[in-house]
């Protein structure tokens, strides 16, 4: 009888009280902060800026970053000689991350075994990057911009097992002039596509960053331009670390700009409401970028 009252007493206070994994889950969230932007709009830059301001990167961005530093040419990205900065296992199973099958934009049932997959797969990545000592992981890559959310929603299934890290989840948009963003989108691919157009790379912008204001949208957000961490450093990133809630520290404020501030690095810069000699924008790309121009402002003041 008494082994019987015991059991009843373990078994009400599981009900009424938190486990103490659950309340510290509760009590030492885990933050990711996903940078978000197309191709070629400076995303490794703000990417690396973030880490300065104290969020780590995943350990298959690290180990990508040893390579390169080791002068090892098959890590060394021709497009991005300080690397990408994008983690390979995100890659590799990054269409079960965001709920797609190869060549197909729309979503899979959540019954379908790819989508079952995906998430077992979440799971593991989440819980292999975040550890009690790594509660901060930055993350980037082009396609988040369309599929950010769906990261987000799987973290708070019960089959994806990563409820426990609380995750917190921020938003940094990458903002660079368009022409310069479709000119340098044209450079880097043309040979591989001969068949593309600057104006084909303009709406690729126009299309990544529409769909980053949707994906983002009533979420903790920061818009960050390419031109200011390159112009404006200090004050820029001082900016960036108040919304991530991390010290940037002066070691890590020089680090950085010993890094990327160098000629070799520093890419068109046209201010961004400005439009280059002989190119133009359509009219839903001009009402685009002064929407974006109006909430960078925004949230300046």
């Amino acid at each position: 009888m008494h082994f019987i009252k015991i059991s009843f007493l373990i078994v009400s206070a599981a009900f009424l009280f938190p486990s103490a994994k659950a309340a510290a889950a509760e009590d030492n969230p885990h933050y990711l902060a996903l940078v978000l932007g197309p191709a070629r709009s400076g995303t490794s830059t703000i990417a690396r800026a973030v880490n300065a301001c104290g969020y780590a990167f995943t350990p298959k961005v690290l180990e990508q970053q040893e390579q390169i530093s080791k002068g090892e040419e098959t890590a060394r990205p021709r497009l991005n000689p300080k690397g990408t900065f994008e983690d390979g296992l995100f890659l590799k199973i990054g269409e079960q991350f965001l709920n797609r099958t190869q060549g197909n934009t729309n979503p899979l049932s959540l019954t379908h075994p790819l989508a079952k997959k995906g998430r077992i797969n979440i799971g593991i990545f989440f819980n292999k990057i975040f550890s009690e000592d790594t509660t901060h992981i930055v993350l980037k890559h082009p396609g988040l911009s369309m599929h950010a959310s769906v990261l987000e929603d799987r973290a708070q299934q019960e089959d994806v097992g990563a409820q426990h890290l609380n995750i917190q989840f921020l938003y940094i948009i990458a903002l660079r002039n368009p022409v310069d963003t479709a000119l340098s989108m044209f450079s880097a691919y043309h040979e591989r596509s001969p068949n593309i157009s600057v104006e084909g790379m303009l709406a690729a912008w126009q299309e990544n960053l529409t769909a980053a204001l949707q994906t983002t949208e009533g979420k903790r957000r920061f818009f960050i331009k390419y031109e200011d961490v390159m112009e404006n450093t200090d004050e820029t990133l001082s900016k960036l670390s108040t919304f991530l809630g991390t010290p940037l520290t002066e070691p890590a404020l020089a680090a950085f700009k010993e890094e990327f501030l160098t000629e070799s690095l520093r890419h068109g810069r046209t201010p961004f409401t400005e439009i280059p000699s002989g190119h133009s924008l359509t009219a839903d790309q001009l009402a685009l970028r002064d929407r974006l121009e109006t909430l960078y402002g925004a949230q300046s003041t």
